[in-house]
C-alpha cells in the first residue's frame, strides 16, 4: 500500500468532502448501517468528572465515530462502560469524543492539523480510517513489551491489520467474514441439496467453484410462468425469484476480489490497475444480471416490492454476504437459512472481509497507556463492547458465547464452523484500502459502480479500462 497525503493542510481540503465510511460497509442504494444514520448525539460525551491530570491520572481520549457508535442507543452504553472503567483504573481517566458519523473525518483531520490528536479511535473499519492511514501508531513494539499473545486470534485476521509501510495497525476486534447465505426453505421447494457445508466438500460431485455456484443458482431461478433459467422458454425479463445477489455488495472491487486477491493499485502504489481475476469475476457477474437473469440487478432490486432488500424480501435463493448482513433480515419471511462456503476460483477462495479494530494514533501524548486502554478493549471489557456493538468477536475465546447468543435469537443451530473457516481467508490486501488521491478515487469507483450495475448492453472490458484510465488521472494527482 502506497503512503501518501502526508500534509495535514493537504488532509483537511480532503476531509471536507469526504464521503462517510463505516463498519459494515454497504454500497449506494442500500439501507445504510445503523452507525450510518443521522444522530443527535453530542459531539462530545462523558468528560472526566475531574481534571485527569490534577489527580495524577494520565488522560486518554477516545474518539468514536469514524465507524459505529454514534447513535444515540449506543453512545447511553458507551458512557457506562467509561464510567465503569475509570472507577477500576486508578492511574488512567479514560474521556470520549462521540461525533456524528457524517462528520467525524472532517473533525477529527481538524483535530490532527491542530496538534490536538486524540489518543484512540475506533471501532472503525478500513473504510472509515482510509483517510488516516499515515497517522496510525504501528503497534509491534507494545505488543511485543507487554508480551501480547497474538496466538489468541487467528493469524490471517492479525496479517490483516499489518499493513505494508504502516506496521501492525491493529488487533482483530470485531469480524464480519464474507460467506455464502442461503435459504433453506427455497431449495426444499426446488428439490435441491443445499450447499456444502464445509470448505472442501463438493457439491453433488462437483467442486464448489463459482461454475458449480452459477449452475445451481439457474436451478433456483424461476420466472412468472414458474420455468427455472436451465428449462427452455425461461423468461429472464419476468423474474420472481432470483438465484442469487450480493447483498449491499455491487462494488467491482468487492465483487471481483471474490475471485482473487487484488487492489485497484498495483504495489509500486502509483499505477491504476484491474486484475485479471477481478474482471473475470465482474463479467460473471454482469452476465449473470442482464445476460441469464439470475441475479437480481439494482433497478430490480430497488423496487417497492423488494425493498433494496433482495434476500430478506425471500426473492433470493441465495446471497453473498458478510455476517453483519443479520441485522437485517425479516425473520417473518426468511425463518429458515443457514451459512455456506465461499465458492472458489481456480482452486482459491476469498473471503472478502469487514473487520472493525481500534488504533493509536500517532499524535498520542501518551501511546503506552493508550495501548493499555486498547488492549482492554480487546480483552476484559470486550464482552461489554460487543454487546455495544454486535460484531463477530476477533479473539477466538469470545466467539463461543457469541454463538450461542446468535443461534437462541434465530432458534436453530447456524453453521458457524464455515463462518469461522471463512476467516482464514480474508482479501489481502483489503478492498477498501486507502488508494491515491483516495477521496476523488473512491467518488470515481462509487459512480462506476452505480452504472455498471445498473446498465445492460455495456462492453465490460472496454469499461473496465476506462475505469483504470479515470483511477490513474486521479492518481497522478496526488504525485
Amino acid at each position: 500500500m502506497r503512503r501518501y497525503a502526508p500534509v495535514l493542510s493537504s488532509l483537511l481540503l480532503i476531509f471536507a468532502l469526504v464521503l462517510t465510511a463505516c463498519a459494515p460497509t454497504a454500497p449506494a442504494g442500500a439501507p445504510p448501517a445503523a452507525d450510518a444514520q443521522a444522530t443527535d448525539a453530542p459531539a462530545a460525551a462523558a468528560p472526566a468528572a475531574d481534571d485527569a491530570a490534577s489527580e495524577g491520572k494520565t488522560k486518554i481520549v477516545w474518539y468514536i465515530g469514524l465507524g459505529a457508535g454514534s447513535q444515540p442507543e449506543a453512545v447511553e452504553k458507551e458512557n457506562a462502560f467509561v464510567a465503569e472503567f475509570n472507577r477500576n483504573h486508578p492511574t488512567i481517566e479514560l474521556e470520549t469524543i462521540i461525533v456524528p458519523n457524517q462528520q467525524a473525518q472532517q473533525q477529527l483531520a481538524t483535530m490532527i492539523a491542530g496538534g490536538n490528536s486524540p489518543d484512540i479511535i475506533g471501532p472503525v473499519g478500513v473504510g472509515g480510517r482510509a483517510g488516516f492511514t499515515d497517522q496510525l501508531l504501528d503497534l509491534s513494539p507494545y505488543i511485543e513489551e507487554m508480551n501480547v499473545d497474538l496466538s489468541q486470534y487467528e493469524s490471517a485476521l492479525v496479517q490483516f491489520y499489518d499493513v505494508p509501510g504502516q506496521g501492525q495497525i491493529g488487533l482483530p476486534f470485531g469480524v464480519f467474514p464474507m460467506v455464502v447465505m442461503y435459504n433453506k426453505d427455497l431449495f426444499d421447494e426446488a428439490g435441491l441439496p443445499y450447499p456444502p457445508a464445509a470448505y472442501g466438500e463438493q457439491y453433488e460431485g462437483k467442486e464448489w467453484n463459482w461454475e458449480t455456484f452459477t449452475e445451481l443458482a439457474k436451478k433456483l431461478t424461476v420466472d412468472a410462468n414458474g420455468l427455472d433459467a436451465t428449462q427452455e422458454g425461461f423468461d429472464k425479463d419476468n423474474v420472481v425469484q432470483w438465484g442469487f445477489n450480493f447483498q449491499w455488495g455491487n462494488d467491482v472491487a468487492n465483487v471481483g476480489a471474490t475471485w482473487g486477491n487484488g487492489s485497484l493499485v498495483a504495489e509500486d502504489g502509483v499505477t491504476a490497475q484491474f486484475p485479471a481475476a477481478w474482471q473475470e469475476g465482474v463479467q460473471w457477474y454482469y452476465d449473470a444480471m442482464f445476460k441469464d437473469g439470475i441475479a437480481i440487478s439494482n433497478p430490480q432490486e430497488s423496487a417497492q416490492e423488494i425493498g433494496g432488500n433482495a434476500f430478506s424480501a425471500g426473492r433470493t435463493a441465495m446471497t453473498v454476504t458478510n455476517t453483519w448482513y443479520l441485522c437485517c433480515l425479516n425473520p417473518d419471511v426468511v425463518q429458515n437459512f443457514d451459512f455456506a462456503p465461499m465458492p472458489s476460483n481456480d482452486g482459491t477462495v476469498v473471503s472478502v472481509l469487514d473487520a472493525d479494530t481500534f488504533s493509536i494514533l500517532k499524535g498520542s501524548q501518551h501511546p503506552k497507556e493508550a495501548f493499555e486502554v486498547l488492549m482492554y478493549f480487546l480483552t476484559e471489557g470486550a464482552p461489554q463492547l460487543y454487546d455495544i456493538y454486535q460484531p463477530l468477536p476477533g479473539l477466538t475465546a469470545n466467539q463461543q458465547a457469541f454463538f450461542d447468543a446468535q443461534n437462541e435469537k434465530w432458534g436453530t443451530e447456524l453453521n458457524w464452523d464455515v463462518v469461522v473457516e471463512s476467516m482464514k481467508s480474508p482479501d489481502i490486501p483489503s478492498t477498501e484500502s486507502a488508494l491515491p488521491n483516495n477521496l476523488e478515487s473512491r467518488q470515481i469507483v462509487s459512480e462506476f459502480n452505480s452504472r455498471i450495475f445498473s446498465t445492460p448492453g455495456l462492453d465490460i472490458a472496454q469499461e473496465l479500462q476506462g475505469l483504470v484510465t479515470a483511477l490513474q488521472a486521479s492518481y497522478d494527482k496526488a504525485q
